[in-house]
């Protein structure tokens, strides 16, 4: 594949979120005191590698084998609704690539909080990529994940992710409808 194309696709799917910080939490941190992301970590099916480009905070992984990308951005202090930012992020799709879908998958509430799960394909020229995205709208930050494939992910691995985002919530021990997890 063109490495141009995989640098201009790579740009596209961090670019909404280069000035945002991102912090998360991990199982069985104790105490917490305000709004969390609680997301498990390692990364399901993938040898998953983290990093952080200099000056951004949002924490990006790569599977070593397939070069897919998965993002988690915490977005301090920006209160948008899911279905409002679904459609900033579908907007740039839609001008970037030749042919562009996005598909609702939930709009269910997540622990108490508004929810949206969709996913989006992209083909521009040769280039393929499918994304699943998790958006939470808390009371004192906006909350994403994103799952980019290079090619169609295969049944199996597409349900492995959905069932791991349905298991990201956000919390705050400060609100009872908002409710953390025993031992958090």
């Amino acid at each position: 594949m063109n490495e141009v194309f995989k640098r201009l696709f790579l740009v596209f799917a961090v670019t909404p979120f280069f000035l945002y910080g991102c912090v998360t939490t991990q199982p069985n941190q104790q105490n917490i005191k305000k709004e969390s992301l609680l997301q498990d970590y390692p990364l399901p099916n993938g040898e998953w590698t983290s990093y952080k480009k200099k000056g951004e905070n949002d924490i990006v992984w790569e599977d070593k084998g397939s070069g897919d990308i998965a993002m988690t951005s915490v977005i301090y202090g920006e209160i948008v609704e899911p279905s409002h930012f679904r459609e900033m992020i579908d907007k740039k799709g839609r001008n970037l690539c030749d042919k562009y879908s996005s598909t609702v998958i939930s709009e269910q509430p997540s622990n108490g909080y508004p929810s949206i799960v969709w996913t989006t394909v992209c083909q521009q020229n040769e280039f393929y990529n499918k994304r699943l995205y998790k958006r939470i709208t808390g009371n004192d930050s906006g909350y994403l994940l994103m799952r980019l494939w290079l090619i169609e992910p295969e049944k199996e691995d597409w349900d492995v992710w959905l069932d791991y985002f349905s298991e990201v919530i956000v919390c705050d021990p400060r609100r009872e409808e908002h409710p953390c997890p025993a031992g958090y």
